[in-house]
């Protein structure tokens, strides 16, 4: 808040996106995440357009689409999504926003098409690992063994636990 009172939007920006990870984290309502994620997109389209500001842009739709996500409103969190990885594409390229079709094959594990969902965030994984996006590349094989008990493939929730700590631990 003292930041966008003294103009300072960058720093407003960068605030509002960790208070918004950091409520996603605590367990905070989806109401007050939902009105943090539209203060922060809110500020960013306040922002004069520059090539932050697009960062800015997606990563406010990134918490608008998780909020949604976490809703399970499933419909509004997938067009979220997708207009996310498009803002992404246009600010960053292709390559450094493969990690949110990860989100998307999560979304068609939700709807019913498990195996589909679970081989595409595989294969995410191993695209992101091969750009260096360690992160992405531990979250996805998180997500695949996540999505595969919640569609009750246990061998393959075993499979991507075991590829995943392989993989942290090579990267630490």
């Amino acid at each position: 808040e003292l930041a966008l009172r003294i103009g300072d939007h960058d720093n407003a920006i960068e605030a509002s996106t960790l208070m918004a990870g950091d409520a996603r984290r605590e367990g905070d309502s989806i109401t007050k995440r939902r009105d943090q994620a539209m203060q922060l997109y809110n500020e960013v389209a306040a922002n004069p357009s520059s090539e932050a500001a697009a960062v800015h842009r997606m990563e406010a739709l990134w918490f608008l689409a998780l909020v949604e996500y976490d809703a399970n409103n499933i419909a509004r969190a997938r067009e979220l999504f997708l207009e996310c990885r498009d803002a992404g594409v246009q600010a960053m390229g292709a390559d450094k926003v493969v990690w949110l079709d990860s989100w998307l094959a999560q979304l068609d594990v939700v709807e019913g098409h498990a195996a589909e969902g679970i081989a595409r965030m595989r294969s995410i994984g191993e695209v992101v690992r091969a750009n260096g996006q360690e992160d992405s590349g531990v979250s996805c094989y998180r997500d695949v063994a996540l999505m595969s008990i919640r569609a009750m493939d246990y061998r393959e929730a075993s499979k991507g636990l075991a590829e995943g700590l392989r993989y942290a631990e090579s990267v630490e």
